[in-house]
């Protein structure tokens, strides 16, 4: 079974949902980690369920911490959800590993984070959005695509938000089973379903994961 790592900067709610889909046997991995570039929302929540964390000074010159934090894990697939870019050194000695998770349908809205991709869209009146999962590589959301969702904007911000985050979930599924060798689950996640797979996860499971 798989080891996740993720790379965080905030909440991380990404994080959080695959935390809480295991507990509920929806899916299944060896082991979730989390490495932290600041002291933030995620981090304290990894230390309270007694998952693998570190808090690492990380910059492009100088990224020995976090290729130690990471090596010491050992993981076979790395989320970004950082606020900083990787450099050259650890997308080449990790490449096919990393992966990262865009509320737009890219190429649109590259080099956005958060929710900015879903502001800038409804303000420019785009009919629909979507979460993108790709292939980091030493770009700025430049890689290879891999799984991607599209559905219909929503009037409001809070819903348009709410929806991307509950796609950007499945989209997230999908791109860990395309990008590694095992299968977390015996439903298939893919995004070609993903109304399907929105049900797998009850309001009972939405609600909980909210309070985390």
């Amino acid at each position: 079974m798989a080891k996740i790592l993720f790379l965080v900067s905030g909440g991380d709610g990404n994080m959080k949902f695959i935390h809480l889909a295991k507990k509920y046997n929806l899916i299944s991995f060896e082991k979730l980690g989390v490495i932290a570039d600041r002291d933030c929302k995620a981090l304290a929540f990894a230390k309270s369920e007694g998952l693998y964390n570190k808090l690492v000074s990380y910059s492009i010159d100088d990224p020995r911490n976090l290729i130690e934090a990471i090596n010491d894990f050992s993981p076979d697939i790395i989320i970004t959800n950082w606020h900083k870019i990787l450099g050259e050194d650890v997308v080449s000695l990790y490449q096919g590993k990393l992966i990262n998770l865009h509320y737009s349908l890219l190429p649109a809205y590259s080099g956005l984070i958060g929710i900015k991709p879903i502001q800038k869209a409804m303000e420019r009146g785009c009919k629909y959005i979507g979460p993108t999962c790709h292939i980091v590589d030493e770009g700025v959301d430049t890689g290879k695509i891999i799984s991607q969702t599209i559905f219909k904007t929503p009037n409001s911000l809070d819903l348009a938000v709410e929806t991307m985050f509950r796609y950007g979930c499945i989209t997230l599924l999908d791109g860990i089973n395309q990008t590694t060798n095992y299968k977390m689950s015996n439903k298939d996640f893919s995004t070609n379903n993903i109304e399907d797979n929105l049900k797998i996860f009850n309001s009972e499971f939405w609600m909980e994961l909210s309070t985390l």
